[in-house]
């Protein structure tokens, strides 16, 4: 007796077919290249300090030129900030902005008006990325300190600024330019001045003040004419012994 086996055919279902071809979704947005300190270390060991922030600008462009003027937005300590670029970086308060272009692809210059000696230590020691290519730093601050009299307090500062740039810039050499000033500021303050200078003269790679007779101001007596400014440039370059520019 034979056995019959039934077999019974599944239902079948409709696959929708697409009416144009499914293409994978690209961005255009462009890559944005990095910084100098992780492009030239991406190979090798970076020295880093825990609070390394992550860069906030893409590498700059072949402009010899390159000068960042920082607003603060009310936040000093929480908007300013430091990305390295270049091989040598100028950085200080508003009178920093009136140096003339500097047309040279080894310099980058970055302004930060109204900004202390504690300023500045923020900026360098918990807003920048630790950068060992950089070569040379010169620190153009404490012109805003003219109304801290105290020995104690502007020495600390000082040695603060110097130990967190030598932490941030372990290849650079650090220079701190002895502050220039008005004859017709307070009393106070000239006197607040010659006291931090006194000590700006006990630090390696300090430069000598612009002369007294290239010197002048706007009539605010604290920013530089547009002439002093330029002579401040000349200045410091020969003391940088930067050569030609590139």
């Amino acid at each position: 007796m034979g056995i019959k086996i039934s077999i019974h055919k599944l239902p079948q279902m409709a696959i929708p077919i697409p009416r144009a071809p499914i293409t994978p979704t690209t961005s255009t947005t462009p890559l944005i290249p990095t910084p100098l300190n992780q492009e030239i270390t991406k190979d090798q060991t970076k020295h880093t300090k825990p609070n390394d922030p992550k860069p906030g600008y893409s590498r700059p462009s072949k402009d010899r030129y390159r000068f960042i003027h920082h607003d603060h937005l009310g936040d000093k300590k929480k908007n300013w900030s430091l990305t390295p670029y270049r091989e040598v970086i100028i950085m200080g308060s508003s009178n920093i902005s009136r140096l003339p272009r500097i047309h040279d692809a080894r310099i980058q210059v970055d302004s930060y008006p109204g900004a202390n000696l504690s300023h500045a230590i923020n900026i360098i020691k918990y807003k920048t990325p630790t950068a060992p290519e950089v070569t040379k730093v010169l620190l153009c601050f404490g012109l805003n300190d003219r109304g801290i009299g105290d020995r104690t307090i502007l020495n600390n500062n000082l040695n603060q600024l110097l130990s967190s740039a030598r932490d941030t810039f372990p290849n650079a050499a650090i220079h701190v330019p002895k502050i220039n000033h008005s004859t017709k500021l307070s009393l106070k303050a000239i006197k607040n001045i010659g006291l931090l200078n006194k000590l700006i003269e006990k630090t390696p790679g300090n430069f000598k003040p612009l002369g007294a007779e290239d010197f002048d101001t706007e009539g605010d007596l604290i920013h530089w004419t547009p002439l002093t400014a330029k002579k401040m440039w000349d200045h410091w370059r020969s003391s940088l012994d930067l050569g030609h520019p590139n």
